[in-house]
């Protein structure tokens, strides 16, 4: 399955790879990608850190960054970061 680089590519629910690698290995697994994988990845157990990166701009509507109805996840700040442009990157440790 790996491709160029160690790099995966995922056609299957992305249960079928995050619990392999990072629960029983303890790999680090970083995943790109929208709520469904968010909610599918928090609800294993298998996210320790949360990046979220502000845009400087407002939307009318969007898509969730969040869905589901799962318990609620405790979180520590741990970095921010900023750039000339306005974006701001905060990094969050579940805790």
């Amino acid at each position: 399955m790996p491709l160029l680089g160690g790099l995966v590519l995922l056609i299957a629910g992305i249960s079928a790879l995050v619990f392999p690698i990072a629960v029983q290995s303890g790999a680090r697994v970083w995943i790109v990608g929208g709520a469904a994988s968010a909610a599918a990845c928090i609800a294993q157990g298998a996210v320790d850190t949360i990046e979220l990166f502000l845009m400087p701009v407002l939307l009318g509507e969007g898509v969730p960054l969040f869905v589901g109805d799962g318990a609620e996840l405790p979180l520590a700040l741990r970095e921010t970061r900023a750039w000339p442009k306005g974006v701001v990157g905060l990094t969050y440790e579940v805790t």
